[in-house]
């Protein structure tokens, strides 16, 4: 099983998997020790989904550089994870609906019909950007039980 289908499956039982520097910690059941065991043995697939290392940033880079680097990967790989210092935590932008199965379910996702109405609705700014966000990340945590 790949890094994200195993990270599904820890969110599915129960498990919150996080990196601090070097370390993947996992907290959750121990009825769930044995996944936790699995997440450890392919730390190296996973430490790259989760760290903020990996992914493009927008620190020192100018925006629309970034911008158009997240537009590149969505549209090559359909997926970009990354960075926002505007939200100070990982986003997801997704060419569609169907991809949004890739990412992990903690992860705010946008996809790129979403953006697209968010643009055509209000002129944007980083304050209506924050409440979307808010909101977004608000149902994320009910869809997967957090909340």
């Amino acid at each position: 099983m790949d890094g994200l289908g195993l990270l599904e499956r820890a969110r599915a039982a129960g498990l919150r998997v996080t990196v601090e520097e070097d370390t993947l910690v996992i907290r959750g059941p121990r009825t769930a020790d044995a996944l936790a065991r699995e997440l450890l043995a392919h730390k190296p697939e996973i430490m790259p989904l989760l760290s903020t290392r990996s992914c493009p940033r927008t620190v020192n880079t100018a925006p629309l550089w970034h911008a158009e680097e997240v537009a590149r990967r969505v549209e090559a790989e359909g997926v970009c994870i990354f960075w926002s210092d505007l939200f100070g935590e990982l986003v997801a932008f997704v060419k569609g609906a169907s991809y949004k199965r890739r990412v992990p379910k903690d992860i705010v996702t946008y996809t790129c019909a979403e953006l697209a109405e968010l643009d055509r609705a209000a002129p944007l700014d980083a304050a209506l950007l924050r409440r979307v966000h808010e909101a977004k990340n608000w149902i994320t945590e009910v869809d997967s039980g957090q909340g």
